[in-house]
């Protein structure tokens, strides 16, 4: 494993929220996700890399990622930045 990992593009993958949860537990230094057309991917994914890479992450693609809503995405939007304000890139 690479733990200081910065991008991760897992787009059109079969990628699932337990997935997600592994890599959120160990990549504290992720700045950008490509999630998008990753159609396994639920507002838990959201809340799991928001917990994960809260302090780090710039971008996050979830486009064509149905099962996302706007609850996951409020979620997102009020712990991405914490501490040094908004997210601009987000």
């Amino acid at each position: 494993m690479v733990p200081n990992l910065q991008r991760l593009d897992l787009s059109k993958s079969g990628v699932t929220d337990t997935h997600i949860e592994v890599i959120a537990v160990r990549f504290f230094h992720l700045e950008l996700i490509n999630l998008s057309r990753c159609e396994r991917i639920t507002n838990t994914t959201i809340k799991q890399i928001a917990t994960g890479a809260y302090e780090t992450l710039t971008s996050l693609d979830v486009s064509h990622c149905m099962a996302i809503d706007g609850d996951g995405l409020e979620w997102l939007g009020g712990t991405v930045g914490y501490g040094k304000g908004a997210c601009a890139r987000l």
